[in-house]
């Protein structure tokens, strides 16, 4: 299975996923962080879009979760949506 949550629905948290901040994409009231995580050894790119006033710094590492209700689950081998 893949995972999937779109960048909106990623919150900055105290406790979830680390990823180290490689860009920040400034779009006046939101911001856009692109960055990497490691988990089960593989390193993955981490889009989030977070609040433009306060976003943090290339460098940072921040943790994020998803929103309740907010994942989806695809199938590893083509890609088809399995349905919740």
């Amino acid at each position: 299975m893949v995972l999937g949550v779109r960048p909106e629905d990623l919150e900055l948290t105290a406790e979830g996923l680390a990823v180290e901040v490689d860009v920040v994409e400034e779009l006046g009231a939101d911001a856009y962080v692109y960055g990497r995580a490691r988990l089960g050894g593989e390193t993955h790119v981490v889009t989030a879009r977070v609040d433009g006033r306060r976003p943090p710094q290339k460098g940072d590492v921040v943790r994020v979760a998803p929103r309740p209700g907010s994942v989806h689950l695809f199938r590893a081998g083509d890609g088809e949506r399995i349905a919740a």
